[in-house]
């Protein structure tokens, strides 16, 4: 992954934590799913951070 798409993933994900949308949930239920959906225009790329985010943490 190139270094700048780290920075976007971490910058999404940071983004999600500040707003209260990922509380560092362990899986992306339908819940999870739909505060994504409702904060953000291009909520599939911030399902897909946080998809990257949890197969790293328990890779």
């Amino acid at each position: 992954m190139k270094e700048i798409s780290v920075k976007q993933y971490i910058n999404r994900l940071e983004n999600m934590r500040g707003d209260g949308i990922y509380n560092e949930e362990k899986r992306i239920d339908l819940i999870l799913e739909q505060k994504i959906q409702e904060r953000y225009q291009d909520w599939k790329t911030y399902v897909k951070t946080i998809e990257h985010y949890l197969s790293s943490k328990y890779y």
